[in-house]
């Protein structure tokens, strides 16, 4: 259920708040797992993610979506699962990398047949 705060220009609307609380775990388990190094500030994060320290602070209370580019640099820089970060549930880990992969080409395969077939009927 969306979660309204009084500010004092008016009323927000936490439009992604499950979104916004995923985020913040996955910071926070970020953080912890910095074993040796340096603990990785808010702001020194969102700084990596070309993006400021309130904006970053709107993404983690659900009150914004995150663009794309965020996302992408999340998925590639840090490996996070957008499967779950965005549906709240992991990606479908059962099946190998290369099972998937061979699965997606036979889709496309089949896919480029059946257009194949219908432009041969149509000509």
């Amino acid at each position: 259920m969306n979660e309204v705060k009084k500010s004092k220009k008016g009323t927000s609307v936490r439009k992604y708040p499950e979104i916004g609380e995923r985020l913040t775990k996955f910071y926070f388990t970020f953080k912890e797992n910095q074993k040796g190094r340096q603990k990785v500030s808010q702001e020194k994060f969102a700084d990596e993610m070309n993006v400021d320290l309130r904006q970053f602070q709107r993404y983690c209370n659900g009150y914004c979506a995150i663009p794309y580019d965020v996302l992408a640099k999340l998925h590639t820089q840090y490996e996070l699962d957008l499967n779950w970060l965005i549906c709240g549930s992991a990606a479908n880990t059962s099946a190998s990398t290369s099972e998937r992969t061979i699965g997606n080409v036979a889709n496309e395969l089949e896919k480029l047949a059946w257009e194949l077939r219908n432009m041969e009927m149509t000509s």
